[in-house]
């Protein structure tokens, strides 16, 4: 019989992988602060980018026409450079560190994107279209840093995503075309520091096949959401999340003291 362990985590990958089919990231943002509750950082971190690969792969395959490619170029360069910091920062700092700057730029980045979402259309798009490009490479720094570290690569590329004015179905395509890319990046690296082990092995191959469900479900509802309602529900979601691993850290050094 299944220890509850493992039933938590297919519980947690059920959840995060519905979001990521739907919205096109949102998995580490969900199964990170859940996992952490359940197995350490180094056991969370290496699985989460397994399962996010497989993911990535059906995506690109399904939907690879409308991968904005110059846009993923440019942040997979500025990825390469904010990698390896990550990953030193993974193996070397406290994870509480890493999970209270996360929860602070998660609900930093998606109140900024409600507030955003409020403002008239005329000053909500006033950049012009090449400066929001050229902005890759910044966030795809971030992104590097954050998705070595903590498999955190959403909230920078959300923000630039949301800058680009993508509809729904060209941001998850594009970011899914990312995520891939940088994916046969950072597995290498997580194996090369010795993340995978074989408990990592046993939780991705019980929780792998909740995909035949996900993906397809995701997929579908991911067609019917407007560009407002994606985006809202993105950011709702996202600062409840904030909001929970910040509570928890504060219940654990409560717990400490």
């Amino acid at each position: 019989m299944p220890s509850p362990e493992f039933v938590a985590v297919v519980a947690i990958f059920v959840l995060a992988s519905l979001t990521r089919a739907t919205f096109g990231f949102g998995e580490a943002l969900v199964a990170m602060p859940l996992l952490s509750f359940v197995v350490p950082l180094q056991t969370a971190t290496p699985l989460v980018a397994l399962h996010a690969m497989v993911m990535s792969l059906v995506v690109v395959l399904q939907d690879w026409q409308h991968i904005h490619v110059r846009s993923v170029t440019r942040l997979l360069v500025a990825t390469i450079a904010g990698a390896p910091l990550g990953l030193w920062w993974l193996t070397s700092i406290d994870d509480r560190a890493v999970k209270l700057f996360l929860a602070v730029l998660i609900m930093v980045f998606s109140t900024f994107a409600l507030i955003q979402s409020r403002l008239p259309k005329r000053v909500a798009t006033a950049q012009r279209p090449i400066d929001r490009d050229r902005g890759a490479y910044v966030f795809g720094f971030l992104s590097g840093l954050l998705g070595s570290a903590y498999n955190t690569y959403g909230p920078p590329l959300v923000m630039y995503a949301t800058l680009r004015g993508w509809n729904p179905l060209q941001f998850r395509a594009t970011l899914q075309g990312y995520f891939f890319a940088v994916g046969l990046i950072i597995l290498p690296l997580h194996a090369s520091a010795g993340l995978w082990t074989p408990e990592v092995w046993r939780y991705f191959l019980c929780a792998a096949p909740v995909l035949v469900v996900t993906m397809p479900l995701g997929r579908a509802l991911n067609r019917r959401f407007s560009g407002a309602a994606f985006l809202k529900a993105v950011h709702v979601g996202l600062l409840l999340i904030a909001a929970s691993l910040i509570a928890h850290l504060l219940m654990a050094q409560g717990g400490a003291a």
